[in-house]
């Protein structure tokens, strides 16, 4: 999403609130759209303009450190994008919604975030170039009282770490 329609989508989102509407949340500029996410190009144009990417389709199996199987052309995205890079480092970071104990979150987002990178490790990239981190709940986006709000909260963000 260009900032221009995250602009309009704030406005939209200010107006919504003034009707009452409940389920409306803004979070900052990712790759929403189907099919950007696992575009290698797109990821390394976003963590070059903003220094970082949310990844919101990364998907995990409920509860647990397991992914989704949507999840593997993501994975092979990130992939490419850091061979693409061989200077590249990036930190994961990993964040969960607001359900759950803070303590129980934050492991499991940690679980998360060092299987992200264990599985770019047995693909090529070197585990050296990736930091990890579980964020838990610690940071939410929107709000975690809605459906709405804690899908948006669940997602992973890989971090430049050098410039």
């Amino acid at each position: 999403m260009g900032r221009v329609a995250w602009v309009v989508m704030v406005l939209l989102t200010v107006f919504a609130a003034r009707l009452g509407w409940a389920d409306v949340a803004v979070s900052p500029p990712s790759l929403d759209d189907p099919g950007r996410e696992t575009d290698p190009a797109m990821l390394a144009g976003r963590l070059r303009l903003d220094g970082r990417v949310i990844l919101r389709q990364l998907a995990f199996q409920a509860g647990r450190a397991e992914f989704r199987p949507e999840a593997l052309p993501i994975l092979e995205a990130i992939r490419r994008l850091l061979v693409a890079d061989p200077q590249l480092r990036v930190r994961i970071e990993v964040h969960t919604d607001g359900l759950g104990a803070t303590e129980w979150n934050l492991k499991l987002s940690s679980d998360r975030a060092q299987l992200i990178q264990v599985w770019l490790a047995e693909h090529g990239v070197d585990a050296a170039r990736l930091d990890t981190l579980g964020v838990g709940k610690s940071r939410p986006v929107a709000t975690n009282t809605t459906a709405v709000g804690r899908q948006t909260n669940r997602r992973v963000e890989l971090v430049r770490l050098n410039h």
